[in-house]
């Protein structure tokens, strides 16, 4: 733990895997099992608020890197599902890996817990995102297909054309 003087000690998490979905492996047979690992985020939790550190997975045979430190909704409402999914996940005997599935196409971001079941908590729904209650949810796969099947494709902008943002 370390402490700003004078302050109270901020407390770092364990790591937990990052993964990653394309939209075209998000629409495939198996969503989940394409899921891959591109790194890890360690929360650390403050007096006042919470954050998290980004390391980043690298190619086979080189070492990871720092990606960043991240404080905000996202990092807050990842804090907030660990908690609520430990409260409600404990008194089952069943285990699971907290995880953390992206899918930047769908701006779709949950605490995945693998294994039974697959639940999972979304921590970006709502208007504006992250402002819906955070709940334990089930068929994570079927949520992912059925939200990213109702979704055109991305359409690339033509040859000279000013970028839009």
């Amino acid at each position: 733990m370390l402490a700003p003087s004078g302050g109270a000690a901020n407390t770092f998490g364990n790591p937990i895997p990052v993964f990653h979905l394309s939209r075209q492996q998000a629409l495939g047979e198996d969503p989940l099992g394409a899921a891959r690992q591109t790194g890890w985020r360690f929360l650390v939790t403050g007096p006042q608020n919470s954050g998290f550190v980004e390391v980043h997975a690298n190619t086979e045979g080189t070492q990871p890197r720092y990606g960043g430190l991240t404080h905000g909704v996202l990092p807050q409402r990842l804090y907030d599902a660990c908690v609520l999914a430990e409260r409600q996940l404990a008194k089952t005997k069943v285990e699971y890996e907290p995880r953390i599935l992206d899918v930047p196409s769908m701006q779709f971001v949950s605490l995945w817990l693998h294994g039974q079941d697959e639940p999972y908590i979304s921590l970006l729904d709502g208007s504006p995102a992250g402002s819906a209650r955070l709940d334990l949810s089930y068929d994570l796969a079927s949520r992912v297909k059925a939200q990213m099947s109702s979704r055109p494709p991305a359409v690339a902008p033509a040859a000279g054309a000013p970028p839009s943002n």
